[in-house]
């Protein structure tokens, strides 16, 4: 699995791009929905086409972000060359919202971002870097259009493409610093081998998510740097049935404060849940709860597996004992 995806990230770094022109609308956009967790409903929007620096920090146009921006996303109407990002001219892809943002905006410490999700998604979409003056990866948040302080993840669903020539399907990937979150969506990657959440050397934090059928992982990181945590419940559902759920693998570290909850009886190829090579799992705080099919868990080659005391070797849902190798932890 790591060897897999080693050659798809390195590939990716290859073909993801920035624009340097960026068209800015001429009118500024207001929040169209009542904005999630509190959040200003204002936006802080410039006019006429800005000459951006790139991804990288400083550059000709950059602007100081003061309040709270909110991008909207269609992917089956918008477009990502004549769009601007408003309700009424959404841009095609969740990418062209970060890419667009990393070249134009200072988030100044602890302004956000909303991009609302206006429809479902079919794609691999891959964030590189991280937002210059971000201070937290929720501050960069993908959220289902019209989602508040509760929501519905089955409203829209993002979802792999198919497996091309060469390629692996998967859904959402964090690269090279990027960090930002996820809530309020079915994720899934509906391939053999398919990945839904995969993190090399970024940050991706999820609540209320909801994860469909998936041939490979839910949630796979790789590498000392990748990390995700979760910021609300996720729930696998019955015809999910991937290889493994959650992966931590070559010192990634995966953290579960909330809980997470079976919907149905789905089953796994390998495990529950796994940590390898290094990789390790915090369950501390959290739960996960219902009926899954397969091994409960795999802890090897110095993976550490933490569930805080709690449940014992039956912590994860399963209908065969987990392992644990002589080099490896499972507490």
């Amino acid at each position: 699995m790591k060897l897999l995806l080693i050659a798809l990230i390195a590939f990716l770094q290859i073909t993801i791009t920035q624009a340097a022109t960026l068209n800015v609308p001429s009118v500024p956009p207001t929040c169209d929905y009542p904005c999630v967790l509190g959040w200003s409903s204002t936006s802080d929007w410039s006019t006429g086409t800005v000459t951006g620096g790139g991804g990288g920090g400083g550059g000709s146009g950059r602007q100081l972000q003061s309040s709270t921006i909110n991008y909207f996303v269609n992917c089956a109407t918008g477009n990502d060359t004549t769009g601007n990002g408003t309700s009424v001219n959404p841009w095609a892809t969740p990418t062209k919202a970060y890419d667009y943002h990393h070249s134009l905006w200072d988030m100044a410490g602890g302004q956000k971002v909303n991009v609302n999700l206006v429809g479902n998604c079919t794609g691999t979409y891959a964030m590189s870097g991280r937002q210059i003056g971000q201070k937290r990866s929720e501050d960069f948040m993908f959220i289902a259009n019209g989602a508040g302080s509760s929501c519905n993840p089955g409203a829209i669903t993002v979802s792999s493409p198919a497996p091309g020539a060469g390629t692996v399907p998967m859904a959402w990937i964090a690269l090279d610093g990027a960090e930002f979150a996820l809530r309020c969506m079915t994720i899934q990657a509906p391939y053999a081998g398919g990945f839904g959440i995969v993190i090399v050397r970024g940050v991706i934090k999820g609540g209320d998510l909801w994860f469909g059928p998936t041939g490979g992982s839910f949630v796979t990181a790789a590498g000392p740097t990748s990390q995700f945590t979760t910021i609300g419940s996720l729930t696998p559902l019955s015809n999910s049935n991937p290889n493994i759920m959650f992966v931590a693998e070559d010192y990634a570290f995966l953290t579960f404060p909330f809980p997470v909850t079976v919907s149905g009886c789905p089953s796994v190829g390998t495990a529950t849940v796994q940590v390898d090579i290094g990789g390790i799992q915090d369950w501390t705080g959290g739960s996960f709860s219902g009926c899954v099919g397969g091994k409960r868990y795999n802890s090897l080659s110095g993976g550490k597996l933490f569930t805080g005391g709690s449940g014992g070797p039956n912590f994860f849902p399963g209908t065969s004992a987990g392992f644990t190798d002589s080099i490896s932890y499972y507490q």
